[in-house]
């Protein structure tokens, strides 16, 4: 069903088949606000224009959007490339390696929790076990990981389903260097991990990404893979 709420004058989509439909149809409706939504406004009037006025107003202003420069705010073929290059990781042997990870986590972290006999399960277990989880995913050294913890913490700033315009830019630019330093590292000095395969990734056509883009992939399997689970 569609239905127009009222307040913030935007249009609501439920049920499956409609859902579908609209992620499915990125040549009719643009991914440019799925992290936000539409409350932090669009930087020009789109009222009153066609659909290609629309269409071009959205790719001239696209880089003033917050985290404009996430995946999943990119439309095809864009996406498509950048995709590419996310599916590098998420194959059935890292998966599986993955989860043997998970198993031998889920024990180490219980167990100084239940030695002291409980306590806040969401930011003495859930929170922690997640994070190292996708740390785990995405091969980040161990001796570096208290550093993402840190740095999420530092810059975890407002949620990204705020209705403020004052969400900044891109609030994972500290994560960028992190990642931006690996792939460099890696594409000079290979080595047999998940960070070199993902260094070593090419776009479809056979040409090598910037270090920038594989560093926002990353990111934003780091950042929106804890933040979701």
């Amino acid at each position: 069903a569609l239905q127009r709420e009222p307040h913030p004058n935007v249009v609501m989509v439920t049920g499956y088949e409609e859902a579908v439909s609209v992620c499915g149809d990125p040549e009719t409706f643009s991914s440019a606000t799925s992290v936000t939504g539409p409350f932090p406004g669009f930087p020009v009037a789109l009222e009153g224009h066609s659909d290609q006025e629309v269409s071009d107003l959205i790719d001239r202003h696209r880089d003033e959007l917050p985290m404009s420069d996430q995946i999943t705010t990119f439309d095809p073929p864009t996406h498509t490339d950048h995709r590419s290059l996310l599916m590098r990781l998420i194959t059935p042997k890292r998966l599986k390696q993955n989860e043997d990870f998970m198993w031998r986590l889920a024990d180490q972290a219980l167990e100084p929790y239940l030695t002291r006999g409980g306590g806040e399960f969401i930011s003495e277990f859930a929170g922690p076990f997640t994070l190292l989880v996708i740390a785990d995913l995405l091969g980040i050294p161990a001796e570096d990981r208290e550093t993402f913890v840190n740095g999420i913490k530092q810059n975890s700033g407002g949620g990204v389903g705020s209705t403020s315009s004052e969400l900044s830019h891109s609030p994972l630019e500290f994560l960028y260097g992190q990642f931006a330093d690996y792939t460099a590292d890696r594409r000079a000095n290979p080595r047999d991990d998940v960070l070199t395969g993902l260094a070593e990734a090419t776009f479809p056509d056979g040409s090598i990404p910037d270090v920038g883009d594989v560093a926002r992939v990353a990111t934003n399997v780091f950042s929106a893979g804890q933040e979701t689970t």
